[in-house]
C-alpha cells in the first residue's frame, strides 16, 4: 500500500513537548514500515496552524491525492492534520471520493471502519468544543475588563490619540467623527462613505473609508465615555480625565435611527441538528428543518415530514427540536448502558508499537557494534536473526490487532457527549449526530396541544440505527 506522511508543527513550544518535525518523521516512517506500507511522499508544514487547511504542503497533498498518487495518509496525531470539525468532514468526503484512507500513528483513528469514522468525528467535535470553551473564558475575561471601565483594544479610535494608555481628543479627527454622526441622521452609510472619500478624508490608519469603518464609528460608545464588549455591557470609562465630544442625545438618536433602518428581525445559520437522520414512521420520508420567529425574536426550531410539506400526502404532525433532542439523549443513555454488557477488548497497538521501536533501536545498536569490531560476525548474525524473528512476529501482531475504539473508550466518549450536550453549539451537535447515527425514525403518538396551556407532542422512536 502506498502511504504518505503528513507533518505539521506551529510553535517552538510544540518542539519542546517532543513532537518536533524530525520526531514525527521518525515515528511515522517506523509505523509505516511496521504495517508493510511504502512511504512515497512526505508533506511538511512548518509554522502553520491547523485552524484551517490553507497550508502549502497540505494543499499539495490534496492535489496529489486527486491524482491518485497514494492510498493512505498517515499522521502523528489528529491535531497535526486539522482542528476544525467542518474541515475534517470536507477532507474525509474528498478522501472517500478517491478511496484514500486516514490513520493516526498514536491514536485509534482509522477511517477504514465505521466505528473508526464515528470515533474520529466525535473526538474532533468535542475537541473543537473545548477550544471554543477556552475562547469563551478569554471573552469572559474581556467582559470583566469592560465592566471595570477598562478598554480591551490597544489602538485608539478615530477622534482620539493614545498617550501612556489614556485617550485624549484629536480635534481634527473629532470634527470628522461629528460630521459622520450628523450625516447619519439623514443619510445612509454608503452615502457617508462616498462623501468622505470624495473629500479625500482618510481613516485613523490613513486608508480610504468603507462601510465597516463608518459603521464602527457610529456604533462605538467611546464617544459618550462608555465601554462596551459584546452587546450588553455599557460602562463608564475608568479614565478620570477622559473627555467626550459627541453628546449623548446625538449618539442615542443615531442608534435609534440605525435600528429603525434594519430590515428583518433575525439572521440564523440553519444548523438543524437532526435534519440528516430524522425519518417519518408513517411514510418513510425524511424530515425537514423548520425555523419560526416568535414574539421577542424567539427562535423555534422544529421538523416536519418532507412528504407532507411538498406533496400533502402524509399527515405526520410537526415535531419541535427540543422534543427530538430529549428523546435522542435517552437513546444515547440506552446505548451507554448496553456497552456495559460488552466484553472489553483492550487495544494492544501502543504496546506493540513500543516493542517494535525498541527492536529497531537494538538492531541499530547491534549493527554499530559489529561495524566497530566490538562483536564477532557469528554473534552479530545470531543476534540479528533473533531480533529479525521478533520483528516479524510483532509485525504480524500489528497487522492482526484491532486498533479501532474499544467499547470502554466508546462508552467514555458517549458519556462525555451526553454530559456536554447542552454546552455544544448546533453545528457541533449536528456533527456529533451525523458521526453516530444513520437514521432515527419517529412516530407522533400524541399531538401537541396549543392555546393557553400548550403541551408538547409525545413521540416514539420506532427505529434507531447506529453507524
Amino acid at each position: 500500500m502506498k502511504c504518505v506522511i503528513y507533518r505539521r508543527v506551529s510553535t517552538d513550544m510544540q518542539v519542546e513537548e517532543g513532537i518536533s518535525l524530525d520526531m514525527q518523521k521518525l515515528r511515522l516512517e517506523q509505523y509505516a514500515k511496521s504495517q508493510g506500507w511504502v512511504v512515497v511522499n512526505d508533506y511538511c508544514d512548518e509554522g502553520y496552524s491547523a485552524k484551517n487547511t490553507e497550508r502549502p504542503a497540505f494543499q499539495k497533498m490534496i492535489k496529489d491525492m486527486k491524482k491518485k498518487q497514494f492510498d493512505i495518509i498517515l499522521v502523528y496525531r489528529l491535531d497535526r492534520f486539522t482542528r476544525s470539525v467542518s474541515d475534517l468532514h470536507s477532507i474525509l468526503k474528498i478522501m472517500d471520493e478517491y478511496n484514500v484512507k486516514f490513520k493516526s500513528s498514536t491514536e485509534i483513528f482509522d477511517t477504514t471502519t465505521a466505528t473508526g469514522r464515528m470515533f474520529i468525528t466525535l473526538v474532533a467535535t468535542l475537541a473543537q468544543w473545548e477550544r471554543e470553551t477556552t475562547a469563551e473564558r478569554v471573552r469572559d475575561s474581556m467582559h470583566k475588563k469592560a465592566e471595570l471601565g477598562l478598554r480591551n483594544g490597544a489602538k485608539s479610535p478615530m477622534g482620539y490619540d493614545l498617550n501612556k494608555g489614556n485617550l485624549y481628543i484629536n480635534h481634527t479627527e473629532a470634527e470628522i467623527v461629528k460630521y459622520i454622526f450628523e450625516m447619519f441622521k439623514t443619510k445612509g452609510i454608503i452615502s457617508i462613505v462616498k462623501s468622505l472619500n470624495s473629500r479625500g478624508i482618510k481613516t485613523k490608519r490613513g486608508k480610504i473609508f468603507n462601510y465597516d469603518a463608518v459603521r464602527y464609528i457610529i456604533n462605538n460608545p467611546i464617544y459618550i465615555g462608555k465601554i462596551r464588549w459584546g452587546e450588553d455591557i455599557l460602562t463608564d470609562i475608568a479614565q478620570k480625565d477622559f473627555e467626550t465630544f459627541i453628546d449623548k442625545d446625538t449618539w442615542y438618536t443615531v442608534q435609534q435611527v440605525q435600528d429603525s433602518r434594519k430590515r428583518g428581525k433575525v439572521r440564523l445559520h440553519n444548523f438543524f441538528v437532526f435534519s440528516n437522520v430524522l425519518k417519518c414512521a408513517r411514510c418513510g420520508k425524511h424530515f425537514l428543518g423548520n425555523k419560526q420567529v416568535r414574539s421577542n425574536n424567539r427562535i423555534v426550531m422544529s421538523y416536519r415530514c418532507s412528504s407532507r410539506h411538498h406533496k400533502g400526502t402524509c399527515d405526520m404532525p410537526q415535531v419541535p427540536e427540543d422534543v427530538i433532542e430529549k428523546e435522542f439523549l435517552n437513546l444515547l443513555e440506552d446505548a451507554i448502558v448496553d456497552l456495559d454488557d460488552t466484553e472489553e477488548k483492550p487495544i494492544e497497538l501502543s504496546n506493540l508499537q513500543e516493542q517494535y521501536n525498541r527492536i529497531q533501536d537494538k538492531k541499530a545498536r547491534l549493527k554499530y557494534l559489529f561495524i566497530e569490531g566490538d562483536i564477532p560476525k557469528n554473534e552479530y548474525k545470531k543476534d540479528m536473526l533473533t531480533l529479525t524473528q521478533e520483528e516479524h512476529m510483532i509485525q504480524k501482531q500489528l497487522a492482526n490487532v484491532t486498533d479501532t475504539a474499544s467499547s470502554l473508550e466508546i462508552k467514555e466518549l458517549l458519556n462525555h457527549l451526553k454530559d456536554e450536550w447542552y454546552n455544544l453549539n448546533n453545528e457541533s451537535k449536528k456533527a456529533a449526530v451525523n458521526a453516530i447515527v444513520s437514521s432515527i425514525t419517529v412516530e407522533v403518538t400524541k399531538p401537541a396541544r396549543v392555546g393557553k396551556n400548550p403541551i408538547a407532542p409525545v413521540i416514539k422512536v420506532t427505529d434507531f440505527k447506529i453507524k
